[in-house]
């Protein structure tokens, strides 16, 4: 059985889940949204949160997120550089891929299996400061409160290995 999440711009989503081991990591997030993010920027920490483990202030953490503009953003830490691209708020359903290997360095960011960003050589911190992922909106939203996603999720899948190619598919 499957079950889909819906977010609402207010509805907040949190869960302990294993974290990958601040290491290579891949995810696959199925979703939809008609325009349902957070601001106006290229910082990934000040988007609506749709994957993140964010800790405020400078750490060793990381986030997936959608801004105003339906562009997706993923980052690193805070001095890293960020990955995004895409407008994804056309309420068609679509597929984020984020891969990152550490001891590369490399992130690269996929809307519906084509690469719209890439980071080289600059992103190899361990992501060891976070304890849970919140789904749906920023953790730290106590700062943003208007930092919940609307948007429709079918699926998140997650892998603690870097996952090569034009277009990652695990197998």
């Amino acid at each position: 059985v499957h079950h889909r999440l819906m977010f609402n711009d207010n509805l907040r989503v949190s869960r302990a889940l294993t974290l990958p081991t601040g290491d290579d990591m891949t995810f696959f997030i199925a979703m939809r949204s008609n325009g349902g993010g957070y601001g106006s920027t290229t910082s990934w920490w000040q988007g609506a949160g749709i994957f993140e483990a964010d800790i405020s202030g400078m750490a060793d953490d990381f986030g997936l997120v959608m801004d105003s503009n339906g562009r997706i953003l993923f980052g690193t830490g805070g001095s890293t550089p960020h990955i995004y691209g895409g407008a994804a708020n056309d309420n068609n359903p679509f597929v984020i891929t984020v891969t990152r290997d550490r001891s590369a360095g490399d992130q690269f960011l996929y809307i519906n299996g084509m690469k719209v960003d890439e980071n080289l050589s600059t992103a190899t911190n361990y992501l060891t400061s976070p304890t849970t992922i919140t789904i749906g909106s920023m953790d730290n939203s106590a700062n943003n409160p208007n930092q919940f996603l609307a948007a429709d999720m079918a699926e998140i899948i997650t892998y603690d290995k870097f996952v090569t190619g034009n277009r990652p598919v695990i197998e």
